[in-house]
């Protein structure tokens, strides 16, 4: 699917360093397939390295609106955003 190759694509560029073309290849496979929870895997590891923490934020909080609130990767997101929100 174009969501699935966008997300190669995105990740090809993390690795080569090219963070900003990633992160437009990563919104693009987000907005493709919403549920793709690589995609806003990625996106965080972008805006962590970028030092961009409301951007950060912004990514954890859109994975958390599709996963199961009860999910042990829900609860993670869910003490990140509160980690994160307490740094300066």
């Amino acid at each position: 699917s174009s969501s699935r190759m966008a997300l190669l694509e995105g990740d090809v560029l993390v690795k080569l360093g090219r963070l900003g073309e990633a992160e437009e290849a990563l919104e693009r496979a987000v907005r493709l397939e919403p549920r793709l929870s690589a995609a806003y895997d990625e996106l965080l590891y972008i805006h962590v390295q970028t030092r961009n923490k409301e951007k950060a934020l912004s990514v954890l909080r859109r994975h958390y609106a599709i996963l199961d609130p009860g999910s042990d990767k829900a609860r993670k997101i869910l003490a990140d955003i509160a980690t994160l929100r307490k740094l300066q």
